[in-house]
């Protein structure tokens, strides 16, 4: 199969403009929100689901979500680097990276590992970063 190249960083928006007035977001209870909602929703959700109980169902599961996940987390390394270890975000956003790495078919891990080893983007680097930070947190 065809596998799209892991996008290129976005910066994360500091502020929102809303109605000519400036807000600030707090990133972090932003994030928190974000990957307990992926975690909570998607993947927590189907682990516990008695339909996707079989080793099948988890990886048919598991694969919906690889991409996304391992690419932006990835791309994100810096980010969650900087994270105090304990921190609830880092720690819930690690974990569904350790889930998807655990349950995704060995085929689809085997073609984004392909993908981080372009020398000119570090990816592989960063890979080797994220499973240094899931020891640590």
């Amino acid at each position: 199969g065809m596998v799209s190249p892991v996008p290129e960083i976005q910066p994360i928006p500091k502020t929102l403009t809303h109605h000519n007035h400036t807000r600030t977001v707090n990133i972090h209870s932003l994030a928190v929100g974000s990957i307990t909602c992926v975690y909570e929703s998607l993947l927590r959700r189907h682990a516990v689901d008695q339909r996707y109980q079989s080793d099948e169902g988890r990886k048919r599961i598991a694969a919906m979500f690889v991409n996304p996940i391992l690419q932006s987390t990835i791309i994100h390394v810096d980010l969650l680097a900087r994270m105090d270890a304990t921190h609830k975000a880092r720690c819930i956003w690690l974990l569904c990276f350790l889930h998807m790495l655990q349950e995704a078919p060995e085929f689809l891990i085997r073609e984004q590992l392909r993908i981080y080893c372009n020398p000119k983007k570090f990816y592989l680097h960063k890979f080797v970063r994220l499973l240094k930070l899931c020891s640590l947190s």
